[in-house]
């Protein structure tokens, strides 16, 4: 490499697609989850046509989405950082970070900006904000420490702090 010539990592068409391909499953398995405990709750109490019940759910789904969007021009809200499943319910907020291969110290780090920014932007104390870190089993290498953390993040019983941060 000559002088001034940076060294830049390209992903391959194929490897961004496995990416995408991994994420698109995880959001189809959240989905088809839903969609079961909808089906089951709806069996136990005895309703007769189910697909009403799937057409009325309240929970939402985005991939590379945002939790907020801009409003009108007086109330502009700037967006969040797009995640890659996002998915809404009545009073939960689950972002997801879905890695396919190995989980990088630039990718965890990006992670924990990313959710410290969701922290200190939600709008509601009363939304439950539970972040997922998705990782395959077969390429993450040891899943000790992930199972750990979240171990250790099920158990968090305070407040979040508040956070005031700039980002160039």
């Amino acid at each position: 490499m000559g002088n001034g010539e940076r060294n830049l990592h390209f992903m391959s068409g194929f490897t961004a697609r496995t990416g995408f391909r991994y994420q698109d499953l995880y959001l189809l398995a959240r989905v088809l989850e839903d969609a079961s405990d909808s089906l089951d709750q709806a069996w136990r109490v005895g309703v007769q046509d189910e697909l009403p019940i799937l057409a009325t759910s309240k929970i939402r789904y985005g991939i590379e989405a945002s939790p907020r969007i801009s409003g009108s021009s007086s109330d502009v809200v700037a967006p969040g950082p797009d995640w890659d499943v996002l998915v809404l319910a009545q009073n939960k907020l689950e972002f997801a970070e879905v890695k396919s291969g190995v989980v990088t110290k630039e990718d965890r780090l990006a992670f924990w900006r990313r959710l410290r920014r969701e922290l200190a932007a939600s709008s509601s104390d009363s939304t439950e904000i539970a972040p997922v870190l998705v990782v395959d089993p077969n390429e993450a290498g040891d899943l000790t420490k992930w199972n750990e953390l979240s171990v250790i993040a099920s158990q968090f019983t305070g407040t979040s702090p508040i956070t005031c941060m700039a980002f160039h």
